[in-house]
């Protein structure tokens, strides 16, 4: 445990293992990895992989786990991890948004884009949802906006104006082109149906 560098807090809460340590350390002797910070890194995913939720307290452990390790990159990419995880319900996720080791811009676009994304998942579209998304000039978030089947026709023509790029502005004007001819198509056989 020492030669990884791993604390007591890994254990005690269940975050690691004996069989996972051993492989780790068969696994350094073996020389298939000399950065002893990838084998931490590794037992934070493995947490998380092996988990579909956490209560707060686990969370707040995992946290400070990761605060605490020596290298800066299993730190910030652990907390990514937890951030992207599945397994965070929404109010541990706003939690997570508030909490100033999140502070970075790294982790608040990553909160907003998950925050969204759950959001853009409901059928109704808010016009809050839609403006935050507009807002946000996340090309993945409006994205996945320029395809939702809840915009309206003018909620289409501003994203067709103020997309992040120039393919989300591409795939909102085809929206409003196929709605058009769409349209057409149905004025002419409301025409037929009146004749």
């Amino acid at each position: 445990m020492d030669l990884f560098k791993y604390n007591q807090v890994w254990l005690e809460h269940n975050f690691l293992d004996e069989e996972t340590l051993q492989e780790q350390l068969n696994a350094y002797k073996a020389g298939q990895d000399s950065n002893l910070e990838h084998y931490r890194y590794l037992a934070f995913r493995k947490v998380l992989q092996t988990r579909s939720a956490m209560s707060n307290e686990q969370i707040a452990h995992y946290i400070m786990l990761a605060q605490v390790d020596d290298d800066a990159g299993v730190k910030q990419a652990a907390l990514c991890d937890l951030i992207d995880w599945g397994g965070l319900r929404i109010e541990q996720l706003e939690r997570l948004s508030q909490n100033p080791l999140f502070a970075l811009p790294l982790f608040q676009k990553r909160i907003l884009r998950k925050q969204l994304f759950a959001l853009l998942k409901k059928p109704q579209l808010t016009p809050d949802t839609f403006n935050c998304c507009i807002a946000s000039m996340d090309t993945v978030v409006q994205k996945s906006l320029a395809k939702h089947l809840g915009l309206t026709r003018s909620q289409i023509e501003i994203l067709a104006e103020k997309g992040a790029n120039r393919s989300i502005r591409n795939i909102a004007k085809a929206r409003l082109q196929n709605n058009l001819s769409d349209t057409r198509v149905e004025a002419k056989e409301n025409l037929k149906i009146q004749s």
